[in-house]
């Protein structure tokens, strides 16, 4: 049936790896999601729009109009929130959308996991937040946020 005896434990071993991975995973975006349903919200408006060199990853700076929180900042060695917020400014760090523009509007809901662009009211895009990871993009809010 097989050409090699043991390709069918190979085989098996590689399943069990794949489904261990998936649970794990699974714990870790639970675990993210958990932590993003903090109640925190805000809309403002762009001021500025910072990217980076990794895709379309860079940093929103908006002037807030509403917000739930006045002060929100919160990251590890491995990890930032998708959002700081200090008084009446705060920086998203997200994929940015290439519809959006300064002196759009935008609406976050972390409840939602979600942040909407708007112009002129009308919704431009509605795009997910996510906790970041990934190295390249932790250096670059590091080295460019503006709120300490």
């Amino acid at each position: 049936m097989f050409k090699y005896k043991f390709t069918p434990i190979i085989f098996l071993v590689a399943l069990f790896v794949i489904v261990i991975i998936y649970l794990l995973s699974g714990k870790e975006i639970e675990k993210e999601n958990k932590l993003l349903k903090n109640g925190v919200h805000f809309s403002g408006e762009i001021t500025e729009i910072d990217q980076s060199n990794n895709h379309d990853f860079g940093i929103i700076r908006v002037k807030i109009i509403e917000s739930s929180i006045k002060r929100f900042k919160s990251k590890t060695a491995n990890t930032n929130f998708p959002y700081t917020i200090s008084g009446n400014v705060a920086e998203i760090y997200n994929y940015i959308p290439i519809e959006i523009k300064k002196g759009d509007k935008i609406f976050l809901n972390s409840n939602e996991k979600t942040i909407s662009f708007f112009d002129d009211n009308k919704v431009l895009v509605k795009a997910e937040i996510y906790i970041i990871k990934e190295k390249i993009d932790l250096e670059f809010i590091k080295n460019k946020t503006e709120i300490q």
